[in-house]
Order: C-alpha cells, then structure tokens, then sequence
C-alpha cells in the first residue's frame, strides 16, 4: 500500500551542467501531469512521464525541472540579410519620393525592424540532454517512493485499528441479534396475555408472528459480509500494488452492509453500534482518498 502524498528533490551540478528535478505529488482520482521545465526538454516529454510512471501509478504530480548547459550558450543570434535589404531598399525608395530628405540610412535604424534580429535556440542533442537528465530524475523519484511509503506505513497503521474497532463492534452487534428476538417474543407473548386478560393463548398464532419477525430482523448475512469485507481489508492493508480503488469498492460495500443492519434492527443497544460503526467506516474512507 502507498500513500499518494510524496516529495523529492535531487540536484546535480559540474562545470558544464546545473540540473535540479523537484516532484511533489498528492492525491488524484487519476495519474495526472504538471509538468514545468525548459523548451530545451519539450523533446524528451514523454520520456519524462514513462520515467515518473514506473513509481507513480496515481495522483496529481508536480514536476518543476531547472535544465542548464553550462557549457555554451544555448541561443545564437540570426541575421535575415534577404529581409535588412527589403527594408532598405524601402527607405531608399521613400528617400527618392522627396529630394529635401537627407537622412542617412544607418545601421541602428535596419536593425530596429522587426524580424531583422532575432535570437533562435541552438539545435539540441536530446539524447545528451535525457543521458543527464534521467540520473537526477531517477533519484528525486527514490525519495518520492520513499516518503510515499513512509506516509502509508502511519495511514495502515491507523485504518488496522479502525478494522479492530468495527470486528468489536459487529461482535456486540451479533451477540445482541438473537437476545432483540428473544425479547420481541416475550414482549408479544406478554402483549396477547394482557389482552386476553387470561383467555387461553394460541402459542401457535405467536410462534407464527415471532417467525415472520424473525425473518425481517435476521441479519445474519449482513453480518457474514461485513466479516468478509472486513478480512478482505486487512489482507489489502499488505499488499504492495495500488489499491486505493479497492479500498473505496470495499467501504461503499462496508456502507451498504451497516445501513441494511441499522434498517433491520430496532434495537436501542444495535443502533448505538451501528452509528459506531458508521463514524469508523467514514475515517477510513478519509484515509483512503489518499491511497495510490
């Protein structure tokens, strides 16, 4: 099990390069990207994301990535000579329009215009670029993967003790049933007596209406599933894969089951753990949100 809460941070610097990848990531319904990094890397994307993959399977993941090749720069300069003749050929041209103009065309002017000057990225080597960029993104992912499973060693352990306090309460719970239906029998048979003002009883007419009773209030089933889920939790508590959707299946299950007890019984002692039970189950679902 692993918590979707996690960070890291790895750093690499020499006289030719200066590399930083910091990974921040929370809970998410999906696997979801942000990523923010130079143009330089717009390249090696998706190598980027097949990297954060292998130990991210869920969750919101901010990457911000600082990427320098210290070793030249990394933007040239680029004359247009075609376009710095158009223009002047056009002042020359207006020049001619009126004898009176006498302003020299200079340097400074031509390359004012637009375009005539620009600044362009060198041509990358993204091979060079992901050959020393995925060492440093590989470590900041160990400490992502690391402080993940720090995180959801507290998270287990607290959703153990959730499972015990439930596995309590569904024992008192089942110990009760068979007394609640015990005492509507002897409530009824009292109810008939009292009626009947010491008429004889038909104890067949009673055993009938405590049968038909018996049957509305029987929750044994429930019960046997609640102990299923409840099993079924423990053993996911241990397992390595994701199962955050498992866990949410397992308490919509568990949610389901605990209602169909509560409509069933109508016993004071039944409904007091039945709310327990309800107020343990949604502090597991609040854990579970954040399971990868």
């Amino acid at each position: 099990m692993k918590s979707m809460t996690g960070f890291g941070r790895a750093d690499y610097r020499d006289e030719n390069w200066n590399i930083s990848v910091e990974i921040k990531t929370v809970n998410h319904r999906y696997r979801d990207y942000a990523i923010r990094m130079p143009s330089i890397l717009n390249s090696v994307e998706s190598k980027i994301k097949n990297e954060i993959g292998k130990t991210v399977a869920r969750g919101r993941i901010d990457v911000f990535i600082q990427f320098e090749n210290l070793s030249e720069s990394q933007r040239q300069i680029v004359l247009d000579e075609n376009l710095a003749k158009t223009y002047i050929d056009a002042l020359n041209a207006i020049k001619a329009l009126d004898p009176m103009m006498r302003d020299e065309i200079g340097v400074d002017l031509v390359a004012k215009f637009p375009d005539v000057i620009k600044t362009t990225e060198k041509v990358q080597n993204d091979d060079e670029n992901w050959q020393m960029l995925q060492p440093v993104l590989a470590k900041a992912l160990e400490q992502v993967a690391e402080s993940r499973a720090q995180d959801a060693v507290a998270m287990a352990d607290d959703m153990a003790l959730r499972v015990e306090n439930i596995e309590t309460m569904m024992q008192k719970i089942a110990a009760r049933a068979p007394e609640v239906l015990g005492a509507y029998r002897d409530n009824i048979h009292q109810k008939v007596t009292d009626f009947l003002e010491g008429s004889e009883i038909d104890e067949g007419r009673i055993l009938t209406e405590v049968a038909v009773m018996a049957d509305r209030l029987d929750i044994t089933e429930e019960l046997n599933r609640m102990n299923g889920h409840l099993k079924r939790m423990k053993a996911l508590l241990q397992e390595e894969t994701p199962v955050g959707r498992k866990f949410d299946f397992l308490v919509q299950e568990m949610n389901r089951e605990i209602n169909t007890i509560g409509s069933k019984a109508s016993d004071l002692e039944i409904q007091d753990n039945v709310v327990d039970v309800k107020a343990e189950i949604e502090k597991i679902r609040e854990q579970i949100q954040n399971i990868e």
